[in-house]
């Protein structure tokens, strides 16, 4: 079984079956996405690969639907562009002839070795793409099993790359696949490959034995006498250790690649009062070891002025420019520019927005994002998840700032992410006293207000999927900004 190389140039996804439906014909306006399917065309297009649809529509040819209707619900969820052959009849397009493969690389300039398809039929999806030479993964849903069992002699000419459960489980094999080829790609001529491939050896339930044992090997004289589990990442672990004389450090183990970009980004700011102190990392970025911060998320905050000062004078002012001068966005998955990554991020706002706003307001942010980020910005290294979710608070004040999402862009980014934050005093006011403490930003009061809107447009999004009892505070907030930006 093969791996994705760590180029992936694209992902060809068919419809029916695969994002959702039966794998029967179902009109665009009824059709129903599985679940995780919109986060893992996302996470596609988070990771720079483009994510493009090709599908057989025979009913096109009898009236029953358009290709504008297939279009538009492709747009909708997110592909770069969409192929959608409308015969019933004989044709060079129609799976598992190649033609619509074969039109995409045409059209984009695809290597189809480096692409790879995803579909549930194997005598349609996999066919085509083993015609062309791309990476071939067959997901279970849909007409996938019985592809695999039932109607396996349809399609014995070839092998799927990969059998998936669904089509979250193939983009997670994709972006994994491609982050080992990356590395492997960035390996020094002296260093083994068994190196690159040896067992994750992230800290999953330590004894205090291997606790104390890390901190004896890295001449930390202290005793663990306590480890607490707290809530991790979706693929890591957090641990909060309490030493003998009641001492607290955080003990975080994740993916190698997480690890690295935290501990990058607090050793870069390490002279901020905000930020905790890393006290040892694993050789392999499998784990590091960190200050821990007495207080509270979210609450006792005080004004939002007040802890938003202190953020800007003891961090963001800290701030220095970013070496990396091709990408833009996540550093794990980058973008080619400053506009493309706030494209993903108010799509990804759309879709979680639902109904709670209109089309017209995201044509209007979709408006400002293509105005405002059309010329080169200064590039920063970023904390990228500065929220309220990530502050600590004592006596209702801001102490600490915790679990970076380092990412490259403008300062402007984390001031207007914590901005808004939470719905309390989203006005001109704060925006404005907080603003002109930056020491690093230069930038007239109405773009800094159309910028703020595109924020609130995406923590909406955010609201409603995770804190919807925020949303009536954060609407207010939304009807009032849209004013502000009519007056400009």
């Amino acid at each position: 079984m093969m791996k994705p190389t760590g180029n992936v140039q694209a992902v060809f996804i068919d419809r029916d079956g695969t994002i959702g439906g039966t794998g029967h014909f179902i009109h665009p306006r009824d059709f129903m996405l599985y679940p995780n399917a919109q986060e893992a065309i996302m996470r596609l297009k988070r990771a720079g690969i483009m994510v493009l649809a090709f599908t057989n529509q025979y009913r096109i040819s009898r009236g029953e639907a358009s290709v504008q209707d297939f279009e538009e619900q492709f747009r909708e969820y997110g592909f770069d562009h969409s192929y959608i052959c409308p015969h019933e009849q004989e044709c060079s397009c129609r799976k598992p002839k190649p033609g619509m493969l074969l039109q995409a690389s045409e059209e984009h300039g695809l290597d189809l070795s480096k692409c790879i398809v995803i579909g549930d039929v194997g005598d349609t999806d996999m066919l085509a793409a083993h015609a062309v030479g791309a990476t071939k993964i067959m997901v279970r849903t849909g007409w996938g099993e019985s592809s695999l069992t039932k109607f396996r002699d349809k399609w014995t000419e070839t092998e799927p790359d990969y059998i998936a459960e669904d089509i979250w489980d193939a983009v997670q094999w994709i972006i994994h696949g491609r982050e080992l080829n990356l590395k492997l790609n960035l390996c020094l001529p002296n260093e083994s490959i068994s190196h690159v491939y040896k067992e994750n050896h992230m800290l999953i339930n330590p004894t205090l034995n291997e606790i104390n044992n890390l901190f004896k090997m890295h001449h930390i004289n202290e005793e663990i006498s306590e480890i607490q589990s707290l809530s991790g990442t979706t693929a890591g672990r957090v641990y909060r250790l309490t030493t003998s004389l009641n001492k607290h450090y955080i003990l975080k183990s994740d993916e190698p690649e997480q690890i690295h970009i935290a501990q990058q980004f607090l050793n870069t700011y390490k002279n901020s009062s905000l930020l905790p102190e890393v006290l040892l990392t694993d050789q392999d970025n499998t784990y590091f070891i960190y200050t821990y911060m007495e207080g509270t998320t979210h609450f006792n905050r005080g004004p939002k002025r007040d802890w938003l000062s202190r953020l800007v004078t003891e961090l963001f002012n800290t701030y220095v420019r970013s070496s990396d001068t091709k990408s833009w966005g996540r550093i794990e998955f980058p973008q080619r520019t400053w506009k493309e990554f706030n494209q993903i991020s108010i799509h990804e706002a759309k879709m979680n927005i639902g109904s709670i706003l209109t089309t017209n307001d995201y044509n209007l942010v979709q408006s400002k994002v293509d105005w405002l980020f059309h010329e080169e910005e200064k590039k920063f290294l970023l904390h990228g998840d500065t929220g309220v979710h990530n502050f600590v608070y004592a006596q209702n004040e801001l102490i600490g700032v915790i679990d970076p999402s380092p990412m490259v862009g403008p300062i402007l980014y984390d001031f207007l992410y914590a901005f808004s934050s939470s719905p309390d005093d989203i006005n001109t006011e704060t925006l404005f006293a907080t603003f002109e403490l930056l020491a690093q930003v230069d930038m007239d009061k109405s773009r800094l207000i159309e910028e703020a809107l595109i924020h609130l447009y995406c923590r909406i999004g955010l609201s409603n999927k995770h804190h919807p009892d925020d949303l009536p505070e954060y609407l207010k907030a939304w009807n009032e900004w849209k004013r502000l930006c009519e007056e400009l």
